[in-house]
């Protein structure tokens, strides 16, 4: 499946497209010129495998009839809309307008304000050129590049390994204070044993102090973070706004993991010999 877009020359400015190889559509690129066209990698990569595209014709299906394009230029592919099929891009062409004029279409104007301020501005500005056009559907966009294909898969292996690291970093910190806290606290728990304390009372001291700590973590990390999602939806458009069930997961899946590294030393503080610890330090 291709993709086709008519732009102008302007459009690879605007849109923030980066040129790899090649050139962009340009004013020379007429109607009663050679049909050029604009590919992305995606689409470089499944047709022309090890050889340079720029300067090669393809066939592109027009309605009822097949025209022949001649690669220009490539371009770095974006990412697919949250709605796509697949984390894999389409092949996409960008062809010059001039050469492919239609009724109607769309305008990207960079901006650092909202559609909102500029929006009057840009219709009288319209009005101006030409009292018969008509412009709405004002809208923020965002065209994000580079995550996508194989490398928006490496990102999501790399993300995934990282938070498994950490995770299992987390773990280790948690067993080591437990096991640490045991070791300091041996003459303590003999003596709750010897007065009858009983091994799953003494696993539940121990224990829950480390759990503790990993439940205040979690819920101060969670609220952290659905606070800082919030703000950074708010200024940078097309940002994913991440729902609090996330964090939720996430905090579940941290207090499992810290309530099974508590398990170990607190069981093993279960089994100390209530004599051997009184005489110990």
């Amino acid at each position: 499946m291709i993709v086709s877009s008519n732009v102008s020359p302007d459009y690879l400015t605007a849109a923030g497209l980066e040129l790899i190889r090649g050139r962009w559509v340009d004013r020379t690129d007429r109607k009663d010129s050679a049909a050029v066209a604009v590919i992305n990698e995606s689409m470089a990569k499944a047709r022309w495998t090890g050889t340079d595209p720029i300067g090669r014709r393809f066939w592109y299906f027009e309605g009822d009839h097949y025209s022949p394009y001649e690669v220009v230029g490539i371009v770095r592919d974006t990412r697919p809309p949250l709605n796509y099929s697949s984390h894999v891009p389409p092949e996409e062409i960008y062809r010059p307008l001039a050469q492919h004029v239609g009724h109607g279409g769309q305008y990207i104007i960079r901006s650092s304000v909202e559609p909102a301020a500029i929006e009057h501005d840009l219709q009288l500005t319209t009005a101006k050129l030409d009292p018969d056009l008509a412009v709405y559907d004002f809208r923020t966009t965002k065209l994000e590049l580079g995550l996508i294909g194989e490398n928006f898969v490496m990102i999501n292996y790399g993300i995934t390994f990282y938070a498994l690291f950490g995770l299992i970093l987390v773990s280790i910190g948690i067993y080591s204070l437990i096991a640490r806290t045991v070791h300091q606290r041996t003459r303590e728990i003999g003596i709750r044993m010897a007065l009858g304390a009983k091994i799953g009372q003494v696993v539940e001291l121990v224990a829950f102090r480390g759990f503790s700590l990993a439940l205040a973590g979690s819920g101060i990390g969670s609220v952290a973070g659905l606070a800082v999602t919030r703000i950074l939806s708010k200024i940078f458009v097309g940002f994913p706004d991440v729902s609090w069930l996330w964090f939720i997961s996430a905090s579940v899946g941290l207090l499992v993991f810290a309530w099974v590294a508590c398990l170990f030393p607190a069981r093993h503080a279960a089994r100390v010999d209530p004599m051997v610890a009184l005489r110990s330090e």
